[in-house]
């Protein structure tokens, strides 16, 4: 670790809340599309039928 810089003090914290949040968001947001998408393409399979 570099001299003089702790990450979880400060600035070090919120940049690492920034860089989580803005990492976790999007892939939440697509989980979430991707999920509804696969589980009306199932349900109207399954109609089809």
């Amino acid at each position: 670790m570099i001299k003089g810089v702790n990450l979880f003090s400060g600035i070090g914290r919120k940049l690492l809340c920034w860089f989580l949040s803005l990492s976790i968001l999007p892939i939440m947001v697509v989980a979430i599309l991707t999920y509804q998408y696969a589980r009306e393409t199932i349900k109207n399979e399954l109609l089809k039928q």
